[in-house]
């Protein structure tokens, strides 16, 4: 069966706010600079994952650039983890686990359930690297990761 035919894409999973530039004066341009272009990466592919979700015959090919968006941001976001910035380490984390929430939920909408667990597999080891398993923030992407599994496909009659 076809996943991009046969069903319309749950995005109930995805995170689907769009993260705002602050203004912000106590981070140095290097680190506004990143955690700006890593917003702005991780927004260009939330339009790319939100289109694919209303427009399932497409779903394959827009699923490209937003995983490649979100697998930028992802990039983007790894020199921010130990800046001695709250601000720059708490974005980037929350950006990266966002990121890779939402490239499960693809990659699980695309039938591609090995590779969508690994996506989430990642997404665990940030969250737990943070340290804040149990902040509100957290709770929902630690849920997507246990409900979004293979299906159990029942015999052919």
């Amino acid at each position: 069966a076809n996943a991009t035919r046969d069903h319309q894409p749950n995005n109930c999973f995805a995170y689907t706010k769009v993260i705002e530039i602050p203004s912000i004066t106590q981070v140095n341009d290097e680190e506004l600079f990143d955690v700006a272009s890593s917003i702005v990466l991780f927004n260009m592919a939330l339009v790319y994952h939100l289109h694919c979700c209303t427009n399932p015959a497409k779903m394959e090919n827009l699923s490209k650039n937003a995983m490649h968006l979100y697998q930028l941001s992802v990039q983007n976001n790894e020199v921010l983890y130990e800046s001695p910035n709250d601000y720059c380490r708490r974005t980037s984390a929350f950006l990266s686990i966002a990121a890779l929430n939402n490239m499960g939920h693809i990659l699980h909408e695309l039938g591609q359930y090995e590779e969508s667990r690994l996506a989430f597999d990642q997404m665990n080891l940030c969250i737990t690297s943070t340290g804040e398993e149990a902040h509100e923030n957290y709770k929902d992407f630690l849920l997507n990761s246990i409900l979004l599994t293979e299906p159990d496909l029942a015999a052919a009659a």
